[in-house]
């Protein structure tokens, strides 16, 4: 009775921790290692960049993921970088090999990149996202395979011992690229010897199958030279192989390969592809209806987006747009100002790469002049006062913009929105109340989860957008300092910010900085010409993202 109820629990056990106490005692010995040689720009913004990106990925894989990939792009040192557990691993037994893999890579301070294999996982940052698509990509030159044979010969006869793990290497390795997670795992008995041989084969998951079968076709030739030894390693940057006498995964955690190779597998495949494309199919519906039902409701749509993007996403947005209006004003051969810079005049590609849009209202500056002068075309909001008031153009008119631009992102507000729960109706004044408290970290969005690095990061960012909207232009920095500084990750310095000048469209009213007898603020009230040219172009200035 005892026995019966012993296999019970055996059988009820989840598949993948019914391990033996061998099974359980990893050594987690980083078998592979190397440190990039090309330099960082900063060797501190690296490790801050790395340390990040470590942390997220092991989050992930504590969440039984096995493979995880993490990015952190601030301050100009951008690390993207790829963990990979084994299929045969519980979550700990894999939290625990990320964690003795990135003991070895911390050590790493050469370079800009790098990389460590162990048995059971495998992890790797750079300073490009290339090799996520292609493993085999390296800024160094690195990427040899490695492979490495036991010193223990199997016992006699070798022949029928070669013959046999030939077989089981050659199953694996055209099994491989076949199957949906390109892993394998499978035994084979050893008449001969009586003993089982163990085998595993693993390409990186964003692999596709030919490149799987190319590098399969590698880790087989050179584990086929290991033989008659009883164990061999394979590893290369975009697949692993092994073999064993001894167990490193259970006896029910086995592929059946029999069924891949027979093409079982792709049976399975085309029916699930036709499931999966009438369920698609309802969920697009879906999706559609309740898009429909969401667009009688601006504020739950507005509720569109807020929150969608997380901090290094939002700042590579901040960054590429300064980029692109650095190039307008002082990389082109003429001086371009767009004059109508706003959140909606941001195109995003499917990678969220941002691109200025809508060059309807752009303006030349000519070289030997420091501004034009012009009627006002734009958008309330985000224009600059000087050109509001006077109509003097300048690329300092778009610097103003890109700093209203920079809160929106940040805060994840519109620059005319009015929260109830704030002291100062809109954005511009709402940030400039909390910096003067010195209370900032408020501003930022919170549907953001933030770490302390991220926050101090984002605050700088705030005070950057703040002093592109300072009066009159000549305290602005020019797009091509803001670069410099978004890049470097560079404070404020000496530069003392004051209250900047807002154009608030709802009432029409422009509320400059400097206050008037009473104490209040100094207040212009638009003009009605003003108010007509503002409205032959407004049909231009919503809903573009």
């Amino acid at each position: 009775m005892a026995v019966l109820i012993v296999l019970l629990v055996l059988l009820l056990i989840e598949p993948g921790t019914a391990q033996s106490n061998d099974l359980d005692n990893r050594t987690n010995i980083p078998i592979l290692s190397f440190c990039g040689s090309i330099a960082p720009r900063s060797l501190s913004n690296l490790i801050k960049n790395r340390d990040s990106t470590l942390d997220d990925l092991r989050t992930q894989l504590s969440r039984r993921v096995l493979y995880a990939r993490a990015q952190a792009l601030s301050a100009g040192d951008s690390v993207f970088a790829v963990a990979q557990c084994r299929n045969y691993l519980s979550t700990d037994q894999c939290v625990a090999c990320f964690d003795a893999g990135v003991s070895v890579l911390v050590n790493c301070t050469t370079g800009n990149g790098a990389f460590v294999f162990l048995d059971d996982c495998f992890i790797r940052y750079e300073d490009f996202a290339d090799f996520y698509n292609n493993p085999k990509v390296s800024q160094d030159g690195t990427g040899t395979p490695f492979s490495s044979c036991g010193n223990q010969p199997a016992s006699q006869p070798t022949t029928t011992f070669n013959q046999t793990v030939d077989k089981l290497l050659s199953d694996v390795r055209d099994a491989t690229p076949k199957t949906s997670n390109f892993y394998v795992a499978s035994t084979t008995q050893i008449t001969s010897e009586n003993a089982t041989m163990y085998a595993f084969a693993q390409c990186v998951e964003n692999a596709n199958a030919t490149s799987c079968q190319t590098c399969m076709d590698t880790a087989y030739n050179r584990l086929y030279n290991c033989l008659p030894s009883t164990e061999g390693r394979f590893f290369d940057l975009g697949c692993v192989a092994r073999y064993s006498e001894t167990p490193f995964f259970s006896d029910n955690q086995t592929t059946n390969v029999i069924n891949v190779l027979k093409g079982h597998s792709s049976m399975v495949a085309i029916i699930a592809g036709a499931v999966g494309g009438v369920v698609l199919l309802l969920l697009i519906l879906g999706l559609w209806l309740l898009y429909r039902l969401r667009m009688k409701s601006k504020k739950t749509e507005e509720g569109a987006k807020k929150g969608s993007l997380d901090w290094s996403q939002r700042f590579e947005i901040i960054f590429g747009i300064a980029r692109g209006l650095a190039h307008l004003h002082n990389e082109f051969h003429v001086k371009i100002i767009h004059r109508d810079i706003k959140s909606s005049n941001i195109l995003l590609t499917d990678d969220f790469k941002p691109k200025i849009a809508d060059f309807g209202l752009a303006r030349f500056q000519p070289e030997d002049q420091t501004h034009v002068s012009t009627k006002f075309a734009g958008t309330l909001g985000y224009t600059a006062p000087e050109y509001a008031l006077r109509g003097l153009l300048s690329d300092k008119v778009d610097t103003y913009s890109y700093g209203v631009v920079i809160l929106e992102i940040i805060s994840g507000r519109r620059s005319t929105e009015v929260k109830s729960d704030s002291p100062s109706a809109y954005l511009l004044e709402h940030a400039w109340k909390l910096y003067e408290e010195e209370t900032h970290v408020k501003f930022i969005d919170e549907t953001l989860e933030l770490n302390e690095y991220q926050r101090e990061h984002a605050m700088k960012i705030i005070e950057i957008g703040l002093l592109c909207t300072q009066s009159p232009a000549s305290k602005r920095p020019t797009m091509s300092e803001v670069v410099v500084m978004l890049q470097d990750g560079q404070s404020l310095g000496k530069r003392q910010l004051t209250r900047p000048t807002f154009v608030n469209n709802h009432d029409r009213r422009v509320n400059i900085g400097s206050a008037n007898s009473n104490g209040a603020p100094t207040v212009w009230k638009k003009p009605k010409e003003l108010e007509v040219n503002e409205q032959i172009h407004s049909e231009k200035a919503d809903d573009k993202v």
